[in-house]
């Protein structure tokens, strides 16, 4: 386990193609992680796609023990996503 702080980058693939960006972290309780990075780069270049990808995630102790190592008890995620494909078929004409 490694101490977090906002501004850190956790990969999320292959170095140099996804990763989060943590926006919040106040251990031991909250990990707010946000990324632009989850499009595929030539999806990007022949599509224009996009997104924009926040996980937020609630830490706490294992059940009956405190100390132990943290586990998620709720979490949630968002994603916007954005393209040219998208929006001609959500705008025809």
């Amino acid at each position: 386990m490694r101490d977090l702080a906002a501004g850190d980058t956790i990969p999320d693939g292959p170095p140099g193609t996804a990763w989060f960006v943590v926006e919040q972290a106040s251990a031991p309780g909250t990990l707010v992680l946000h990324s632009t990075t989850h499009v595929p780069a030539s999806w990007r270049d022949k599509f224009g796609a996009a997104v924009d990808w926040t996980w937020s995630f609630r830490l706490t102790g294992l059940p009956g023990d405190p100390d132990a190592a943290a586990h998620t008890d709720a979490g949630a995620g968002r994603a916007l996503v954005a393209g040219r494909r998208l929006r001609r078929r959500d705008h025809p004409g």
